[in-house]
């Protein structure tokens, strides 16, 4: 499984721009492709914590021990 937390980047009129907010994204076991959800937050110890209840939250429905949020 992968999951990290970074803040996006983007060029904008000659400079680049980073995000205020912190996103994540992750992967679980026998997915393909990584799951991007932007996590709200400005503080990155913060941020760590909800993308492992998010990550935690995703097994649990996968695994049909939760229901999909809805």
């Amino acid at each position: 499984m992968i999951q990290h937390v970074y803040k996006r980047r983007r060029d904008r009129g000659g400079g680049v721009v980073v995000s205020r907010t912190w996103y994540g994204a992750f992967r679980l076991a026998g997915d393909d492709e990584l799951t991007r959800v932007n996590l709200l937050v400005t503080d990155k110890r913060v941020a760590e914590q909800k993308l492992r209840e998010y990550v935690q939250r995703a097994e649990l429905e996968k695994h049909g021990l939760a229901l999909p949020a809805g």
